[in-house]
């Protein structure tokens, strides 16, 4: 469990102060450029699907597109990693609730899953997709393990494509609190979060 002002935290700044330099810890010029492509490019296909309707080939660039804001804009924005301006991360941390999901739902869930990584207990993203998916290492004997995980890489990704019906169909849209973050142990009834959920209503 990482301790604030611990020796560790000491000797891990300083290791990664080695690789990451100063000038380079917040957005470089070319992650600026792909921020602006993909919003651009999330922004014309939806239109896209305005003004000509819907077709396979348009799902499958709009999924990219989501994909590529919610693994690069808003996962950089919530880490505080766009600007030294906290007003812009706030601003494209919204970059998930763009993509339908919500800011201060993955912030709980992200949290808890750095403070817990792979603790099977307390982080939320190790078995959040048991048992369908194994994304964490059981061992070869463990009950977990089916004979019908040995093809997940295969059925994946059509399972994958009815996420977004947990979205819709969460109480944690009305409570704003990530559920699976709360059994970590983490304190979620803070004053960020309790001035955030009229925003998470609204969005």
């Amino acid at each position: 469990q990482y301790t604030f002002g611990s020796e560790f935290e000491k000797e891990l700044k300083q290791e990664v102060g080695k690789i990451v330099k100063p000038n380079q810890r917040f957005a470089t010029p070319g992650f600026l450029f792909r921020l602006f492509f993909y919003v651009s490019l999330y922004s014309v296909l939806l239109a896209s699907h305005v003004y000509y309707g819907s077709s396979w080939t348009l799902c499958i660039l709009l999924g990219m597109s989501q994909a590529s804001i919610g693994l690069n804009v808003q996962h950089d924005a919530n880490h505080g990693a766009i600007s030294a301006n906290p007003f812009w991360n706030e601003i494209f941390g919204f970059g998930a609730d763009l993509i339908g999901g919500s800011k201060y739902l993955w912030l709980q869930q992200h949290w808890t899953h750095h403070a817990f990584t792979n603790d099977l207990a307390k982080d939320p993203d190790a078995k959040s997709a048991d048992p369908f998916f194994l994304f964490h290492n059981y061992p070869a004997g463990s009950p977990l393990r089916t004979a019908f995980h040995a093809f997940q890489h295969w059925y994946m990704l059509p399972v994958l494509s009815f996420y977004w019906i947990s979205s819709i169909f969460s109480s944690e849209a009305i409570t704003a609190l990530h559920a699976s973050s709360e059994k970590g142990g983490l304190r979620f009834d803070n004053s960020y979060l309790r001035a955030a959920r009229p925003a998470t209503w609204a969005l």
